[in-house]
């Protein structure tokens, strides 16, 4: 460690050339005379470097190329970096910050990390050029990264571009070298009339999802999950705007046009020359902007009318992605009337999947001039061969249509990848069918009606967090697969995760041949399967529904000497001792039991005990408020879950994994009117006795359903009113008709 301070008044400097190992601290406490390194040669700072001034300037990196391997700290608007010519360079290896409460004034400024970021935590400026090499900036909005007058930005790329917005004044025109999600998306302007113009530009890739229904008459499909931010700052020119696209997001044919949103609705400003390809290119608006908020890809539906495309007698690939990217109404219909391949080595069509089915499109099935049905010989059929590498940040790639509003489909039968295509069991390369887009401000709703859905091994349907309402009727769900790895393959999958009603309603559908029928996560939504049918083919749970790690219940801790034993009457789950006849298999906790206050281990355990009646009024914490002397429990999220009507043909075992599992009903919004009723059902499995389940050593969670991991039927749940099982039947043999 190394600390240097100035307490005269003369000038001191260094000519350079230093290289500091360890954490240095520069320190100008003279009331006049300033301090000056790198005047000659940079400096090479390998750790955390500290630059304070209760005097005069520090000033930093005067000559040359100075590289900085660990955060900065300064303390002083005295600090700057600007000088003269001298560039910084950031190349640790590890994530790197700029702290403090001052701007940081670079003359240069590069970034060239072989891993890690460097993240602002206060405002930074750049006078003459930003390098970029490998790496990100990230920046906020209050962290605001300004490129002044005259500065420029170069080398940008996928590997390395700023993150955030980017503030740049003047009168030149300019590149914004932004991105997002490891995706570089550049936006430009032309050149505003004034050197005191400001313009701050971003890009986001975000669910929002908003207004898209909301457009000039000319737009159709509007690219609204990736967009950029284009704010006026300063001044009152108006800027031509040149929007980007690359093989991760690109186009599907040179029908695009500029978009703005105006606070109203998306306004259609037109587009110059395309430069470059449909895989990777730019094009500029046609008119200056007079609108500063979002920019936007959409299509023209301008030359519609004279594209051989007739969107009521889809018969092709082409045709079927033209429908769906040049939408021509608020409530536009596209009928498939002819079995159509989805093919990666067509040259007919785009290639490129999902295809976007926006807020307000019906994408339907016609046979002889009626919606056609799943069953019938004559519904058409959509095929693919499509996969794609499994990325949590873009799942949507792996599906063949993306729903971003209030859709319906109905009348098709969709066959994936899977069906005679790709093997089902690869653990990154996978497939799906509908994505839907939610949005926390807009609500959604997508229903199925009469299609039949096989061959993924994804899911066939995916209901994203924010996504409202989701109704599934008279479907096929069936060989969605990927049992050698967890997380895949389930035949609709919901999550869920805001505050608000979010309704799944099942209906008169078949589930067959998945990993399991129908999973959930995250809190619960209003759940209604009714007059279902599901086979004996599930490899897991027919109907799994549990918490993503954000809601909790707490019990006690232990005392001193370790036992559960010695809580008070009053508290919401009883000691925790072996009870006959009342044995609770625990939701799943914590392994680690910390009693202090603070973070807990989500590595999930699981313990046995009692549970007493009271269980329906506990608490739920979010976990940064965890009581002290409190541990934290999963899996009691559920709101009102009805399954009821249907048919269970899988006949489980006592070790078995058993045909539902559910969490238990206490919403946090509306415990009261929280419930879980599984009625009126025929189940192979047999009704075990709740004696017969409870294993000391084990289980307590298999059977025909269960609640928390424990048996539906166990004496814990016997008089609790939110739990109502009733008219069921058990043993039914496969396969003999009822």
């Amino acid at each position: 460690m190394s600390s240097f301070t100035k307490t005269g008044t003369s000038n001191a400097q260094s000519d350079g050339g230093n290289v500091f190992n360890g954490a240095t601290t520069i320190s100008n406490t003279g009331a006049s005379g300033r301090i000056r390194m790198a005047t000659v040669t940079g400096d090479t700072y390998n750790a955390e470097a500290t630059f304070n001034s209760t005097g005069q300037d520090v000033q930093i990196a005067y000559s040359g190329d100075n590289t900085f391997a660990g955060n900065i700290t300064i303390n002083s608007n005295k600090v700057v970096f600007n000088t003269n010519t001298g560039k910084v360079t950031f190349t640790g290896t590890n994530n790197q910050t700029l702290n403090g409460s001052y701007n940081y004034p670079f003359k240069k400024l590069a970034i060239n990390k072989t891993s890690g970021t460097v993240t602002a935590n206060t405002t930074l400026s750049v006078d003459d050029s930003l390098i970029f090499i490998q790496g990100n900036l990230i920046t906020t909005s209050t962290n605001l990264l300004t490129m002044k007058h005259g500065s420029t930005a170069t080398g940008a790329s996928n590997s390395s571009f700023v993150s955030g917005p980017v503030k740049k004044v003047g009168n030149s025109s300019f590149l914004f070298p932004i991105g997002s999600s490891n995706i570089y998306q550049p936006m430009a302007i032309s050149a505003p009339g004034t050197t005191n113009s400001a313009f701050i530009g971003q890009y986001l890739v975000d669910s929002m999802l908003v207004n898209t229904s909301s457009r000039d008459t000319t737009l159709g499909y509007i690219y609204r999950d990736r967009y950029w931010n284009l704010i006026r700052e300063t001044g009152s020119s108006n800027v031509y705007v040149t929007l980007s696209w690359q093989e991760n997001h690109p186009i599907i044919d040179s029908n695009i046009v500029v978009v703005s949103w105006n606070g109203t609705k998306w306004i259609d400003i037109g587009k110059n020359q395309i430069i470059g390809s449909k895989l990777n290119g730019n094009t500029q608006s046609a008119v200056v902007a007079t609108y500063y908020n979002e920019f936007s890809i959409g299509y023209s539906i301008a030359n519609m009318s004279s594209a051989p495309c007739d969107c009521n007698n889809v018969q092709t690939a082409y045709c079927l992605e033209s429908c769906l990217y040049n939408i021509g109404s608020t409530n536009w219909i596209v009928s498939v009337t002819s079995n159509i391949e989805l093919l990666t080595n067509q040259t007919t069509w785009s290639g490129i999947l999902p295809m976007p089915i926006a807020d307000g499109v019906t994408l339907q099935g016609v046979s002889s001039g009626v919606v056609s049905k799943w069953w019938e010989s004559n519904c058409p059929l959509i095929t693919t061969d499509h996969t794609a590498t499994y990325d949590p940040d873009y799942k949507y790639t792996m599906f063949l249509f993306a729903i971003q509003g209030n859709a319906t489909i109905e009348g098709l039968r969709i066959r994936g990848s899977n069906l005679g295509f790709k093997d089902f069991n690869q653990p990154t390369i996978l497939s799906g069918g509908f994505y839907t887009y939610g949005s926390p401000i807009m609500t959604m709703s997508a229903t199925f009606r009469n299609i039949e859905l096989s061959g993924f091994s994804y899911t066939a349907i995916f209901k994203s967090v924010n996504y409202d309402d989701v109704q599934i009727e008279n479907c096929y769900i069936h060989k969605v697969k990927g049992i050698h790895y967890s997380g895949i393959g389930y035949g609709a999958w919901f999550q869920a995760d805001r505050s608000g009603d979010q309704i799944i309603d099942i209906n008169n559908t078949i589930f067959d041949d998945c990993k399991a029928a129908i999973d959930g996560q995250g809190r619960s939504p209003i759940m209604t399967i009714s007059d279902c049918t599901l086979s004996q083919f599930f490899h897991s749970e027919d109907i799994n529904m549990h918490n993503s790690d954000d809601d909790y219940s707490f019990a006690e801790c232990p005392d001193s000497s370790g036992t559960f034993d010695t809580r008070p009457s009053g508290d919401t789950f009883l000691p925790y001792e072996i009870t006959p006849g009342a044995n609770f298999y625990t939701f799943y906790w914590d392994n680690t039991i910390n009693c202090s206050n603070g973070p807990h281990i989500s590595t999930p355990g699981q313990i046995k005990g009692p549970l007493n009646s009271t269980f329906s009024d506990l608490l739920l914490y979010p976990l940064d408020s965890l009581p002290a002397g409190h541990i934290p429990f999963y899996d009691v999220d559920g709101y009102q879950t009805t399954i009821q009507n249907c048919i269970f043909h899988k006949s489980w075992k006592i070790n078995g994994s058993g045909n539902i599992s559910l969490r238990y009903p206490h919403y946090k919004l509306d415990p009261t009117n929280s419930f879980v009723n599984v009625s009126n059902c025929t189940f192979a499995t047999e009704q075990f006795s709740a004696s017969t389940i409870v294993d000391e050593n084990g289980n307590n969670n298999a059977g025909f359903c269960k609640i928390g991991d424990n048996y539906i039927l166990a004496p814990v749940w016997a008089s609790d009113p939110k739990i109502i099982v009733g008219d069921n039947s058990f043993s039914y043999k496969t396969g003999i008709p009822l």
